[in-house]
């Protein structure tokens, strides 16, 4: 009984002991576990500042409604906080694991579901951004530019069909046993190729049904230049007509798809130009204006194929390349000019319908007035005096010069000028159009509305262009005749692209030996079944006959004649013989 006793004794006072130690620590101050514990929550300051996060975002992308969704949260994880200080697990654990897929589902599916209760539900504005991104792929297929999908839709309906079936299984060729490499695939006769950037070959073979020469795999890139490696890179980059025309036909080209990020050298919107010189082995060289103008990227996309004159330099027209396709969506680049230093801060662009970017080309051109390039008016600013009749036209269009004006020519040729303003900070140009004879005025840069030291500018030799174009690389029509010796002979014919943009195509050569040849890429009579059912129409072309007058330079022309084109000419290269003589 003792022993009994003296236990309940001891157990008593181990309780007392117990409660005097919790009776000390409430006098002395906060308990050993309260000393652990920081001033502060973590949890509850992390949660704080990513609610702030995620509401202005959610503020943006959503709206108010996305409040709603956010206080819900912002409710639960309080509860579960107090829950968890309490010590009551029954309500802590199903808060907790609420609240984690509250957070999971914010971040993998966000905006989703702060954007819930947005109306209308189901839609675009209130999905996952994962789900919107799946609907879109389902709707409209991997993402691309949708005036890739317009031009590659079209390529599919009127192209011929290559001989190979997209949806067909085809075996590995075999290993040759000299080289240990696999043989080439062994395609029918009919089989061709597209042309553009490795970027857009995947969407070439998936949208268009067609075989890429170069694609994402980065086969068929080719190059640099100087190496025999045909590709891609070297065609588009490369200056040498010849050199292209060499590639096309070993690679077996048919169509050339350009798009204008690719000829995009002013980086106005994203441009792929500077990685294509990367791959062609000398960017610091071929991303010189000097250069690209000349390339085959240039010549196709921002000149049809048709030449151009650029500062007075002239660009050849390309023979084995035509038009056959455009799409909808038109981009005019511009630089962006700062008035004091007179340097291009950086370029930009306008995006649009062909009526909408002329328009605004027309503004950008600066084109004021023109009026005939008479003698004395010329030697005037050869000898940097700005003539009566000159100020008489700026009067007339309502923009009079100050008398601190002054006239400067442009290189040694005798053709341009500027013309400063000084007092009303305007620079205009001056270019003398020997063929037609006139003098064009235009202004350089145009104000931007609240940036009284910016001007808006794009130079006159460029011009709206489409954003993806197609062209077919054909044999040509040759087309050759006589003519009195040392004569000018000119074959134009005027191009309508299916946007209802219009264009010249213009070759020109001096009879030689009483005999001239040109090859034309375009026919007047087509299209034909089984060939490409382009989709723009051509004027019959007109050749004309004659001679320079030495007195004042400008061409005389004697004698002209209609030709009409059939496309089996073009395509297989057949001979129109046009006489003079």
């Amino acid at each position: 009984g003792n022993e009994v006793k003296r236990d309940l004794r001891s157990s008593a006072n181990a309780r007392s002991g117990k409660s005097m130690n919790k009776n000390k620590s409430k006098k002395g101050g906060k308990s050993r576990r309260d000393e652990s514990r920081p001033d502060f929550d973590l949890r509850l300051i992390s949660f704080a500042i990513a609610t702030m996060v995620i509401a202005v975002i959610g503020l943006i992308r959503v709206g108010i409604e996305s409040l709603i969704g956010l206080g819900v949260i912002a409710a639960i994880f309080l509860g579960w906080m107090h829950a968890s200080n309490i010590r009551r697990e029954d309500i802590e654990k199903p808060l907790s694991k609420t609240l984690a897929v509250l957070l999971i589902m914010v971040f993998v599916f966000y905006p989703f579901p702060l954007n819930a209760l947005a109306t209308p539900f189901p839609s675009v504005t209130n999905l996952p951004l994962n789900t919107v991104h799946a609907i879109g792929t389902a709707e409209r297929g991997i993402g691309a530019e949708p005036n890739w999908y317009e031009a590659l839709w079209w390529m599919r309906d009127n192209t011929p069909d290559p001989g190979v079936n997209f949806w067909g299984l085809y075996e590995l060729p075999p290993i040759n046993e000299t080289t240990g490499r696999r043989e080439a695939f062994d395609y029918p006769a009919e089989a061709y190729g597209v042309m553009s950037w490795w970027d857009y070959g995947h969407m070439i073979t998936w949208v268009a049904h067609r075989i890429p020469n170069a694609n994402p795999f980065q086969q068929g890139i080719g190059g640099p230049i100087e190496t025999d490696r045909p590709g891609a890179a070297a065609f588009f980059i490369t200056t040498d007509v010849n050199a292209a025309n060499e590639m096309a036909d070993t690679l077996g080209v048919r169509y050339v798809m350009t798009g204008f990020m690719m000829a995009d050298i002013w980086n106005s919107l994203h441009g792929k130009y500077g990685a294509m010189t990367v791959w062609a082995g000398d960017p610091v060289r071929f991303n010189t204006l000097a250069h690209y103008y000349h390339t085959m990227i240039a010549g196709l996309h921002m000149f049809d194929g048709a030449g151009a004159n650029v500062d007075g330099v002239s660009v050849s027209p390309l023979n084995r390349y035509r038009l056959v396709h455009e799409s909808s969506t038109f981009i005019l680049p511009m630089a962006i000019i700062d008035v004091e230093t007179g340097r291009i801060l950086h370029w930009s662009h306008i995006a649009g319908d062909y009526a909408m970017t002329a328009e605004q080309a027309e503004i950008l051109h600066g084109h004021l007035f023109s009026m005939d390039a008479r003698e004395e008016i010329v030697a005037d600013l050869n000898n940097e005096i700005i003539p009566e009749m000159l100020k008489d036209g700026f009067n007339a269009v309502g923009m009079p010069l100050s008398e601190r004006s002054f006239v400067m020519r442009v290189g040694m040729a005798g053709d341009r000028w500027i013309i400063n303003d000084e007092i009303r900070r305007i620079v205009f140009n001056v270019d003398k159009d020997k063929e037609a004879g006139v003098l064009n005025v235009r202004r350089f840069g145009v104000e931007i509305p609240g940036q009284p030291n910016i001007r808006a500018w794009t130079p006159e030799y460029i011009r709206p262009t489409s954003f993806v174009k197609t062209f077919e690389f054909v044999e040509g029509a040759r087309i050759e005749g006589t003519a009195p010796d040392g004569s000018l002979i000119e074959i134009s014919t005027e191009i309508m692209t299916n946007q209802g943009r219009t264009f010249t195509y213009t070759l020109d050569t001096t009879a030689v030996d009483g005999s001239f040849k040109f090859i034309v890429p375009y026919s007047t009579e087509g299209p034909i079944e089984g060939g490409t059912n382009f989709a723009v129409s051509v004027s019959p072309y007109i050749i004309r006959v004659g001679e320079v007058d030495p007195d004042d330079g400008i061409v005389v022309w004697d004698v002209e004649k209609e030709v009409r084109v059939p496309e089996e000419a073009v395509m297989d290269g057949k001979t129109i013989r046009v006489d003079f003589v």
